[in-house]
């Protein structure tokens, strides 16, 4: 939690973003990856932010909300 912590501080000296991370199922984050995600958000502003993942990740819905 800590180091998540960190990375959402650090989070704007950054010019771009890529988080990636793979599907637990169908639209299913890795909850691990939602935390940091959530507390990253603020932190983007008008930056821009490439996302990826893997594995059946169908329509893509939590990508595009």
């Amino acid at each position: 939690m800590h180091q998540r912590r960190q990375l959402a501080a650090t989070a704007p000296q950054y010019d771009a973003f890529a988080f990636g991370c793979p599907a637990m199922g169908a639209e299913e984050l890795d909850p691990d990856f939602e935390e940091l995600w959530n507390e990253c958000v603020p932190q983007l502003g008008k930056k821009p932010v490439a996302l990826f993942g893997s594995y059946d990740w169908e329509t893509g819905d939590w990508m595009e909300s």
